[in-house]
């Protein structure tokens, strides 16, 4: 498909790829909605006023020609950290370079990367998309239709809640009302299509209070298994798919779903799944999915949104 030319009076969102000192980097400008004309906000990290200085812009002849991956909600270890060594920490005294900009939609689903491409979903019109750039040039390489908006009751906003997770070669997507995607990450092609409610009989949360924003939590992919959270209350609050299949290889928990992205974590000799359910923070045995630990933690909107670390 192609995304219609943007105009001056649409709320737009941008991704900007910027250059540090060795490493290729990606930083996504989410727009609120407040914002029109297709105006950027100005970032001044300080608000004290301090003497100005000469920024100098890196030259791209000193950088490193590709970054490592990035491919999953806060990167390849869920934390927040990246790999990479070196980077520039002072944007004042080294302002990044600004490599391209492209309008993209609503939502918010955040970026990954890897073999030199980058991934994200956004809505258009009345779909959600998942969208594949040229991580170099941000050429737009493809757009695979994923499912019809989702807007919550409260009507405050529509679009894709979570961020792709990129794992050989296939990326998987979780859009709000419970499809989830497997495509090929080179081509866009749906490999296989599922929801999360139906195949595990959990409740449609929508359908159960008003206080609920959609599928918020971005899949992990653990073994052959991708982790994901439905919520509900008969052993089916967090569940497992085969990653390569879709199908249903185990469920447990009877709390409703959190908005934080489930982890994977070693400790005292036990691979755990940390998972932020809406009423408490689980951790569970990765292979059959056994309950390890517990702890009650929420409040009444069943509104956890952290992702744990």
């Amino acid at each position: 498909m192609a995304w219609p030319a943007p105009k001056k009076d649409t709320k737009t969102f941008y991704c900007k790829l910027v250059l540090s000192k060795t490493s290729v980097f990606l930083m996504a400008l989410l727009l609120s909605n407040s914002l029109v004309r297709g105006q950027l906000p100005e970032i001044n990290p300080r608000t004290s006023k301090a003497p100005e200085k000469t920024v100098v812009p890196l030259e791209s002849s000193r950088l490193k020609s590709e970054a490592g991956p990035w491919t999953s909600f806060l990167g390849n270890h869920r934390n927040g950290n990246s790999d990479e060594t070196g980077l520039n920490l002072d944007w004042n005294a080294r302002k990044p370079a600004v490599l391209w900009r492209v309008p993209l939609g609503g939502g918010y689903s955040s970026l990954v990367i890897a073999e030199g491409r980058l991934w994200t979903m956004a809505t258009h019109l009345a779909n959600d998309f998942v969208v594949c750039f040229d991580a170099r040039s941000g050429k737009k390489l493809w757009s695979t239709l994923a499912a019809p908006t989702y807007i919550d009751h409260q009507k405050q906003a529509s679009g894709p809640r979570s961020t792709p997770t990129y794992h050989e070669g296939k990326l998987y997507c979780l859009l709000p009302a419970g499809d989830l995607l497997c495509l090929n990450a080179i081509s866009g092609e749906i490999l296989w299509k599922v929801n999360i409610f139906e195949i595990s009989g959990a409740p449609r949360q929508e359908e159960q209070t008003l206080y609920y924003w959609g599928m918020s939590a971005s899949p992990l992919i653990e073994g052959d298994l991708v982790i994901l959270q439905p919520g509900g209350d008969n052993n089916n609050s967090v569940i497992a798919v085969n990653k390569d299949t879709g199908k249903l290889v185990w469920g447990a928990g009877n709390d409703p779903p959190g908005y934080g992205s489930p982890i994977v974590i070693d400790t005292l000799d036990q691979r755990q799944i940390i998972v932020p359910t809406g009423s408490s923070v689980l951790s569970l045995n990765p292979e059959k999915g056994s309950l390890l630990w517990r702890i009650v933690w929420g409040n009444k909107y069943h509104c956890n949104c952290a992702t744990p670390v």
